[in-house]
């Protein structure tokens, strides 16, 4: 989809900097449209956890670490990325 926005912008001559800023602002309005279908940042397990801790880690307030889904879901995108470049590097050699 992102190669047919992109070929589209292309043929039609608008410029990169207008490509990008449209693109930016659909993401944008995407964002903010589908923000109350989030999860909530802390979970009610979490929560006690957090009012002891908030004492100690006031500035940390922000940096959590990561669900184990998303680390799962990274690593699997990593993978997937490194099987495409091995395929990419190996079809040179071929063709």
């Amino acid at each position: 989809m992102g190669a047919l926005i992109g070929f589209i912008m292309i043929v039609s001559g608008i410029a990169p900097f207008w490509h990008f800023t449209m693109v930016a602002a659909i993401i944008l309005l995407i964002t903010m449209v589908g923000r109350k279908y989030l999860q909530e940042d802390t979970a009610q397990a979490e929560a006690g956890e957090e009012v002891a801790k908030e004492d100690k880690s006031e500035k940390w307030k922000y940096i959590r670490r990561p669900e184990m889904l998303l680390i799962k879901l990274g690593l699997a995108g990593l993978f997937a990325l490194v099987v495409e470049s091995a395929m990419f590097d190996w079809s040179g050699v071929y063709f």
